[in-house]
C-alpha cells in the first residue's frame, strides 16, 4: 500500500499475484506489530489481534480463491477485471478500509507523512526501512484506533472485514448483510458507510449507495474512494454533472488512479465530451494496458470522433478478450457500417443476434446497413422492428426518418425527425435533415430555423453554412444568403454548388459580372449542370449576349427533360435568335425554377464529392 500509484503502474506487468497478497499479509502484519504502541486499553487490544488474525485466515481464503481462477486460465495474465492487478490493487485499498485505515497510495498526506519521518527518525536498534514502513502504519493506524475515532465496537469491526472478504468473492448479498449488522452496531462509521454504498453500486442499488455514500462524504470528506464510488451512483441516476463534478475531486486527490480515470472517460462519453473523454482512457490505458473496459469505451468514443480505424483496434482487442459479449460485436458492427464496411457490419451483428436477440439496435444497425444497400423495404422492416423494441432510441428515429426521405415520404419522415429532435436536443445530424425536409416541403422558414440551431451546435460547418444561405436567398435574404455562401466558399474552395448558387445570389443582389464569373466557375468544375446552365443563361440575357443566354437556356432544358446531351450538337447559330423564343425559353425556365423542391438533391449532404 505504500507504493504509490504511479510506481505500481510502472510494474503492474511484473507484479504477480503473489506479490500483492504478501503486501497485503505484511501490511496486517505490520498493523498488528504496532498495536501495543497505539491500543492503550488491553481488553481491546487483545480483541483487536483476534480480528486481525482471523482476517488474515480470511485473506487466505481469498488468495486460494483467486488462484483457482488464475489456474484455469492459460494466459499467465488473464485480462478478466476481477483477476487483474488493477483489481487486486483495489483490494489492498479495500483490505486496508476493513481494517479502519485510508490507504495512502500518492496524496499530499503520503509527502506530510514523509517530511515528518525524516523530521523525528527511527530508533537506532530498527531497521531504518522496516521502521519507515512501520512509522506510516503507526500514523494510521493511530489515526484509526485513538478514541473516539475507528469502530467503536469489535462485532462492527469483524462485520465490516467479513463484508470486506464477502464483497471481492462477488458474494453482494452476504456483504450487504454483514455491513447493515455492522452499520446498526457503529451508526456513523465512514469506513462502513462508504463500503456499504460501494456494494450497493454493484448491486445496482444507486439511490441506496448515493444515500450512504453522501452521508459518508459528509462525515470524512474528500475521500478519494468515496468519491469515486459516489461519481458511479449519480452516473448511473443520470446526473452526469454531479459525477463529473465529484470524480474531478477524485482525480484531483489522486491524479493516476485507473479507476478514477476510467469511470471520468465514461462520464465525459455520456456528455458528448468525446475529446476528454479520449484523454482520460488514454491515461487509464497507459497505467493498466489493455482493460477491457476502457477498449470498450474507448472504442465507441473513437467512434463518435469519426476516427474508425482506431474505434476497431481497439474492439478488435476487446472482442478477443471477450468473444462472446454480444455488446462489444454491436458496437463493431456500428463502426463497420460507419466506415463503408458493409458486409462485415451485417457479419457481426449476425453473431450478436445469435447471442442476443433482444437487442433493438442490432435491428436499427442492420436496417442502417441494407439502407446504404439500397434495400429499402428490408431496411423499413428492420428499422420499424428496432422502433418497436425501442420506441424512443434517437438513432432509430433518425435513421428511419432519413430512409422515408429518400422514399419520398415527407410527412412521415418529418414525424420521425421531430420525435428524434424531442428526445436528444440539439443533435447536428437530427437538425441537418429536418432542415432538409422541411426545405423540400416549402417550409423554409422552418428550415430556416433548424439550420440555424445546427449553427450553434457546430459552428463554421461548410454544409450548414451552404444549406442556410440556399435557404435565405429562397426567402429573399440576400445579402444574408451572400455571407454564409461566402463562408462556406472559404471552408469548402472549389464547390460547384457553392459557386453556382452564390452566382444566382449575386444575380439578385445586381452584380452581373460577379454572378458570371462565380457561374463559369461552376460550369469548369462540373459542366452541364442545369441549374448552373439556367442562372447563367439570365445572367447573360441580362448583360445583352442573347446567343450565349439561348443555349444556356436550351441546354438547361433538354438536361431536365432528360436528353442525351451527347447526341446534341450545340453549334453558335448563324442568325440572331428571336426575342419571342428567348423571353419564352426564360419563361418556361422561370417556371421550372418556381415548382422544383429539390434544384440539387445533395445541398445538405455532409458526405457529398466536394464539386457538388
Amino acid at each position: 500500500m505504500d507504493r504509490t500509484q504511479g510506481d505500481s503502474a510502472s510494474t503492474s506487468r511484473t507484479v504477480s499475484g503473489d506479490d500483492v497478497f504478501s503486501q497485503i499479509m505484511g501490511d496486517i502484519d505490520t498493523i498488528a506489530s504496532v498495536l501495543d504502541s497505539v491500543v492503550d486499553a488491553p481488553k481491546e487490544r487483545l480483541a483487536l489481534k483476534e480480528q486481525l488474525s482471523g482476517f488474515k485466515n480470511q485473506i487466505g481464503v481469498l488468495e486460494t480463491h483467486v488462484k483457482k481462477k488464475l489456474g484455469t486460465k492459460s494466459d499467465s495474465r488473464p485480462s478478466s477485471l476481477d483477476v487483474s492487478l488493477t483489481s487486486l490493487q483495489r483490494n489492498v485499498d479495500l483490505v486496508s478500509r476493513s481494517l479502519g485505515i485510508d490507504p495512502l497510495w500518492n496524496s499530499s498526506e503520503d509527502s506530510r507523512n514523509r517530511k515528518v519521518v525524516a523530521d523525528e527518525p527511527p530508533a537506532p536498534k530498527e531497521s531504518p526501512v522496516v521502521s519507515l514502513y512501520c512509522w506510516r502504519f503507526k500514523l494510521k493506524a493511530k489515526k484509526l484506533l485513538r478514541a473516539p475515532a475507528g469502530c467503536k465496537n469489535i462485532r462492527a469491526f469483524s462485520l465490516r472485514s467479513r463484508g470486506v472478504i464477502k464483497f471481492m468473492m462477488k458474494d453482494y448479498p452476504g456483504a450487504l448483510a454483514d455491513l447493515n449488522k455492522a452499520d446498526s452496531l457503529d451508526p456513523n462509521n465512514s469506513f462502513i458507510l462508504q463500503l456499504r454504498g460501494d456494494v450497493k453500486c454493484w448491486m445496482n442499488d444507486y439511490e441506496g449507495a448515493l444515500n450512504d455514500l453522501s452521508r459518508a462524504n459528509r462525515l470524512r470528506p474528500d475521500d478519494t474512494f468515496t468519491l469515486r464510488a459516489l461519481g458511479a451512483a449519480k452516473s448511473a441516476l443520470g446526473d452526469r454533472r454531479g459525477a463529473l463534478q465529484v470524480l474531478n475531486a477524485a482525480n484531483r486527490l489522486q491524479p493516476n488512479d485507473m479507476w478514477t480515470l476510467r469511470l471520468r472517460g465514461r462520464v465525459k462519453r455520456y456528455l458528448h465530451d468525446y475529446a476528454g473523454a479520449l484523454v482520460d482512457l488514454d491515461a487509464a490505458d497507459r497505467i493498466e494496458p489493455n482493460d477491457l473496459d476502457v477498449l470498450r469505451v474507448r472504442g465507441v468514443v473513437k467512434f463518435n470522433l469519426c476516427d474508425f480505424e482506431g474505434a476497431l483496434i481497439d474492439l478488435n482487442k476487446a472482442h478477443r478478450m471477450e468473444p462472446k459479449s454480444s455488446s462489444i460485436l454491436r458496437y463493431r458492427a456500428d463502426v463497420q457500417l460507419r466506415a463503408g464496411k458493409l458486409d462485415q457490419a451485417l457479419i457481426d451483428v449476425k453473431k450478436a443476434m445469435e447471442l442476443d436477440s433482444t437487442s433493438g439496435s442490432l435491428y436499427r444497425i442492420r436496417g442502417e446497413v441494407k439502407f446504404q444497400m439500397k434495400e429499402f423495404p428490408a431496411a423499413l422492416a428492420d428499422l420499424n422492428k428496432a422502433l418497436e423494441m425501442q420506441p424512443d432510441d434517437v438513432c432509430g428515429l433518425r435513421a428511419r426518418g432519413e430512409l422515408l426521405y429518400e422514399m419520398g415520404d415527407y410527412e412521415e419522415a418529418l414525424t420521425d425527425l421531430q420525435a428524434a429532435d424531442r428526445a436528444m436536443r440539439n443533435h447536428e445530424n437530427t437538425l441537418k435533415i429536418l432542415a432538409k425536409i422541411k426545405y423540400l416541403l416549402n417550409d423554409y422558414k422552418g428550415a430556416l430555423v433548424a439550420l440555424n440551431r445546427a449553427d450553434k451546435v457546430e459552428p463554421n460547418n461548410h454544409v450548414t453554412l451552404r444549406a442556410r444561405g440556399n435557404v435565405k436567398r429562397k426567402l429573399g435574404n440576400y445579402k444574408d444568403a451572400l455571407r454564409d455562401l461566402n463562408r462556406a466558399n472559404e471552408l469548402s474552395p472549389q464547390s460547384s454548388w457553392i459557386l453556382g448558387v452564390r452566382g444566382d445570389v449575386k444575380r439578385k443582389l445586381g452584380d452581373l459580372h460577379g454572378a458570371l464569373a462565380d457561374l463559369n466557375s461552376a460550369d469548369d468544375l462540373e459542366p452541364n449542370n442545369n441549374f448552373t446552365l439556367r442562372v447563367r443563361g439570365k445572367v447573360k440575357k441580362l448583360l445583352g449576349d442573347e446567343e450565349g443566354a439561348l443555349n444556356d437556356l436550351t441546354l438547361a432544358e433538354l438536361i431536365e427533360n432528360g436528353t442525351n446531351i451527347d447526341d446534341v450538337d450545340f453549334k453558335p447559330p448563324r442568325r440572331r435568335t428571336s426575342r419571342r423564343l428567348l423571353e419564352t425559353l426564360s419563361e418556361r425556365n422561370q417556371r421550372s425554377t418556381q415548382t422544383s423542391i429539390r434544384e440539387i438533391p445533395s445541398e445538405f449532404d455532409s458526405n457529398t464529392d466536394t464539386r457538388r
